[in-house]
């Protein structure tokens, strides 16, 4: 998802920061699900987006794209 961030300086116009929320489940308490271990890539630098939360993942929690799923939900 991305996330608008309006910028201070002048007449600078805002731009989109890209970002990432990534978790290894959740957890039902009552009424209330939680989400176990819940971290946030937020994308800098000049590589596709895909191309560093590919990078993220793999140096974060040893994702092998040939051996491991991932499931993706956004609202685009």
């Amino acid at each position: 998802d991305g996330l608008y961030v309006k910028r201070q300086k002048g007449r600078t116009r805002g731009r989109e920061e890209k970002i990432a929320a990534v978790h290894e489940g959740w957890i039902v308490n009552g009424k209330r699900t939680g989400l176990v271990a819940k971290r946030h890539y937020i994308h800098e630098g000049t590589i596709p987006f895909w191309e560093g939360f590919e990078q993220y993942l793999m140096d974060t929690y040893e994702y092998d794209p040939a051996v491991h799923f991932l499931v993706i939900n956004g609202d685009g």
